[in-house]
């Protein structure tokens, strides 16, 4: 997932003739709100402090991947 933060932004702009990694991206995106949303109901439960630390790492991943999505060119 780091790599993929990481170089998100220009798998969208590497080739924009061909509209296979935006849709990727997008649906990365859709699948990290989903997400989101799950691991954030989970974190009231969560005691241990290495799954705590776990869990807010998971959750910073997919804000960023949310935040990364939404600044992709529009869909044709």
């Amino acid at each position: 997932l780091d790599a993929a933060i990481t170089n998100i932004d220009e798998a969208a702009t590497r080739a924009p003739q061909n509209p296979l990694p935006v849709k990727a991206l997008r649906k990365l995106g859709e699948a990290s709100t989903q997400l989101l949303s799950t691991l954030t109901t989970m974190r009231p439960a969560t005691t241990d402090d290495t799954a705590r630390e776990a869990l807010e790492q998971a959750l910073d991943n997919a804000r960023t991947i949310i935040q990364a999505a939404s600044a992709l060119p529009a869909a044709k």
